[in-house]
């Protein structure tokens, strides 16, 4: 396995303000060297490895003043636009606020002079690097849970898959939480084999009424989450002009705390100005002059209008509440320009397109299926086959139910059923499960698959919410655990130790049979590892051979990778 090296990197400025240089590389994910290949500076840059973690900083008034960090995601160097030689950064990590409590003690701080380059000795180092670590790790996780809600907003459908107890249930969680979901805004059931359409969708359900039994057409608990989220609160199509003065005003104080607490930097839209195309207008904190709930008046350049001239463009523009939906795109968003707002009145256009965009973007509504696959898919969806594809998700995909007949008239799917656009499906599903065969084709291809490996989701034993069991252990702990799963998964596919094994005695089995983390979460049931293998871990492997040859000198050595406490 290749070392991973800690540098400190200095750029060289020439051409360019310091803070301007910064800016590129923070909006780009690069770091820049002002030296190129042809000085011994600029060679060692570019070779660094893939891999390689840099800090980014700069003695100013003979001050460190850090920047950001980040790992080295290419393999060589490359030349931007100007010149610069670049290098790409995954785990991008802002370190403009932990210059206090995280790089206080490192060993060059005391330094007069910072070098271009420097490798961090870790020996020297051994609290810092731990620090780096712990900062590189968190935020390689929070990449990765990124990646989901990328593929899931981008699909709308996604089934993850992988070994058991991989941490799948949790994952789906933890990407709903990012897609800015709170409790109330997270569906959740688990299939088995005698769920069906009458729980899922609708069905007629028993009822007492006196002495007299009979039936009545109940929402399954899917309509309902969907019920739920065509009414929230955060968007209602049918809003009166006062009720969207008031949003955009609760939308306006939103936006402000956002900005006053360093969430937001910048308001997102297009910006004409001489001439040219800006994006990413940037709004500075001393520029929202919000006093008793409202904004200063106009006249000083950057200033923001008054609220109430907010109010003025809804009642101008925006007559009757169908004006919103009629002008709405396909992507939650409305084009003010089309409303005849002031194109001379840039500020006041950005300010309120932004505003309106948040409101109408509408808040996502996560339903999770847990062991997606140990249910009848086509019994269990019916017609919902054709309303949850991608392509028509909304009133494209309106279907009529079963029990449609029986829907009354106020029912807001009285003329049909769909899933909204702001609902999202999140499925989990083992790959060892003999009821995987029942996810036909039909479903398959509604769904973005991605597979959850027990490596992929060793990180789920670092964070503190995942230890439901008991108390989380000491770091040390975890690490030996992790190096225990490793050894255990290494062998589980026969890759642990170099003993030439034939294969009457090899284990045999693939990585959809190896470990999660999931399995190692009960070591909080008993602090130590004795019990964990004992009443957790053999009975399992013990189930997964069942039906090989020599099954007990196998466990043997499975026990044997588990109880080896060493990296290899």
């Amino acid at each position: 396995m290749q070392t991973k090296n800690y540098y400190l990197v200095s750029p060289k400025v020439d051409g360019y303000t310091t803070q301007g240089f910064i800016d590129t590389m923070f909006e780009q994910h690069i770091v820049m060297m002002g030296w190129g290949t042809d000085n011994k500076i600029g060679a060692d840059f570019n070779n660094l490895n893939k891999g390689d973690f840099v800090i980014i900083a700069q003695r100013v008034n003979w001050v460190f003043k850090y920047y950001f960090a980040g790992i080295i995601d290419d393999e060589q160097g490359f030349s931007n636009d100007e010149g610069f030689l670049c290098r790409k950064l995954r785990s991008f990590i802002d370190l403009r606020g932990c210059n206090e409590d995280i790089l206080s003690d490192v060993s060059f701080a005391s330094m007069s002079v910072i070098k271009a380059m420097m490798n961090i000795n870790p020996t020297n180092n051994i609290e810092i690097i731990k620090k780096l670590d712990k900062i590189i790790a968190m935020q390689e996780n929070k990449d990765y849970v990124n990646s989901f809600v990328s593929l899931l907003k981008s699909n709308h459908n996604l089934i993850l898959t992988g070994a058991p107890g991989t941490g799948k249930t949790y994952l789906a969680k933890t990407i709903a939480k990012e897609m800015g979901c709170d409790k109330e805004h997270i569906g959740f059931v688990q299939f088995h084999p005698s769920y069906d359409y009458t729980d899922f969708v609708e069905g007629l359900r028993p009822i007492k009424k006196g002495d007299t039994l009979g039936f009545e057409r109940k929402d399954g608990v899917f309509k309902e989450f969907c019920k739920k989220a065509l009414s929230s609160d955060y968007f209602n199509p049918k809003s009166t002009n006062d009720e969207w003065k008031e949003k955009i005003r609760k939308e306006y104080q939103k936006v402000y705390t956002e900005i006053q607490n360093g969430k937001l930097k910048y308001i997102p839209v297009e910006r004409v100005k001489n001439g040219g195309n800006t994006k990413n207008v940037f709004i500075k904190k001393d520029m929202w002059g919000l006093t008793t709930g409202e904004l200063r008046g106009r006249g000083n350049e950057g200033e923001l209008p008054k609220m109430d001239y907010f109010d003025i463009l809804i009642d101008n523009n925006l007559k009757t509440k169908e004006d919103f939906e009629r002008y709405k795109q396909e992507n939650g968003s409305i084009n003010l320009r089309s409303l005849g707002i002031n194109e001379n009145d840039t500020d006041t256009r950005n300010i309120m397109m932004y505003l309106v965009n948040r409101i109408l973007h509408q808040k996502p509504f996560v339903f999770i299926i847990d062991e997606i696959n140990r249910g009848e898919i086509s019994k269990i969806f019916g017609e919902l086959f054709y309303s949850i594809d991608p392509g028509y998700r909304g009133t494209d995909g309106k279907v009529e139910t079963q029990y449609q007949n029986l829907i009354p008239k106020d029912d807001i799917f009285n003329d049909g059923f769909y899933v909204p656009k702001n609902v999202y499906i999140i499925g989990t599903m083992n790959d060892i499960d003999r009821s995987v065969e029942s996810m036909d084709f039909a479903m398959r291809r509604r769904f973005a698959w991605k597979e959850i490996t027990a490596e992929s989701r060793q990180s789920m034993l670092d964070e503190d919410d995942a230890w439901k069991l008991g108390k989380k252990p000491s770091n040390e702990v975890i690490e030996e655990m992790k190096v225990r799963m490793n050894n255990l998964n290494a062998a589980i596919i026969d890759q642990y130790g170099d003993e030439n094994l034939n294969n009457k005695d090899k284990i045999g089995l693939s990585k959809a049979y190896q470990i999660g983390a999931a399995y190692f979460l009960k070591y909080a049931l008993y602090n130590n590892f004795d019990d964990l293998w004992t009443n957790h871990l053999e009975g399992l492997l013990y189930e997964y051979l069942r039906g090989k040859t020599n099954i007990e000198e196998k466990i043997k050595r499975l026990q044997q990778a588990y109880n080896d406490t060493e990296t290899h």
